[in-house]
């Protein structure tokens, strides 16, 4: 199904030289670097005035290595195919990285600080300064270690309360909101 004839020649490739190719560029990160190129070379159209951060779980529509059932989830997610991967967008919801994908039945918040530095890594990487860059995300992030991990790296996260938290932990959120907002 490439478009082989319109962009080399008429000779049909064998799919496992394309294959061949895919996975060579995929143990080399060309992928990556790819990524990297483009967001570098495209940054002055990214609108960085704040971003998204959110999480995605792989459905498992016919079966396959379903791990379990999350209440909160429509449906089982599959370990063969990743069951969480953490996105970062800008403003305009256009993408800018993605953490590598985790198998099994996690929530948004396992391995949180490894998926979080890639995330911003990627965008360092891409020569995009991260010092100063205010996301949103929802309540499934309100961890610790989630602002920490952001605090690592420069940027403001703006985390939704979760409710299931006790009080006292509102209030210590709210605390440093407010001494955030102090900081010059």
């Amino acid at each position: 199904m490439l478009p082989v004839e319109s962009l080399f020649s008429e000779r049909v490739l064998h799919y496992k030289t394309v294959f061949g190719h895919y996975r060579k560029w995929c143990k080399q990160n060309a992928w990556k670097a790819c990524w990297i190129n483009l967001l570098s070379g495209n940054k002055s159209k990214l609108d960085l005035s704040s971003g998204d951060i959110d999480g995605s779980h792989t459905i498992a529509l016919k079966g396959g290595e379903q791990t379990a059932y999350q209440g909160r989830k429509k449906r089982k997610t599959t370990a063969a195919t990743a069951a969480n991967s953490l996105y970062l967008t800008d403003r305009q919801g256009l993408p800018l990285s993605m953490s590598e994908p985790v198998a099994g039945n996690h929530n948004d918040l396992y391995e949180i600080k490894t998926s979080t530095y890639e995330l911003f890594d990627v965008l360092e990487e891409a020569d995009i300064a991260t010092e100063g860059l205010f996301i949103n995300a929802d309540a499934g992030f309100d961890a610790e270690s989630f602002r920490q991990a952001c605090q690592e790296k420069g940027v403001i996260a703006n985390v939704a309360i979760n409710k299931r938290n006790s009080q006292q932990k509102h209030e210590h959120v709210l605390e440093k909101i407010y001494i955030m907002k102090d900081i010059p």
